[in-house]
């Protein structure tokens, strides 16, 4: 999530990139990506943003298990003016679940 200039409205851009478990080497290999959009977040979007991130940081710091798969990946990154968010399913995360929806039915 960005913004384009200061004063402009906020876009999302979502990529996924579908893995293929019969090749996992040449997945990791690839450099591009199967679905990739950009949308210009809504008011609804904000707040599911707000709501994932909220989520995110509760189920942290609550729990005390530790994975010992380095692939699942769950994060919010602030870097400069854009907020990335990653997920590498591990949990039910339902707020980033409601978040996808919305921006992939438009």
């Amino acid at each position: 999530m960005y913004k384009k200039d200061c004063k402009g409205e906020f876009y999302i851009d979502y990529t996924k990139t579908i893995m293929n478990c019969e090749d996992i080497i040449g997945h990791y290999s690839r450099e591009d990506v199967d679905i990739f959009k950009t949308i210009q977040a809504t008011d609804e979007e904000r707040k599911l943003i707000e709501q994932a991130i909220t989520e995110l940081l509760k189920r942290k710091l609550s729990n005390n298990d530790s994975f010992g798969h380095s692939g699942i990946q769950n994060s919010v990154v602030f870097s400069d003016s854009t907020l990335i968010i990653k997920d590498y399913p591990s949990i039910r995360w339902s707020s980033f679940e409601k978040l996808v929806h919305q921006v992939t039915k438009q």
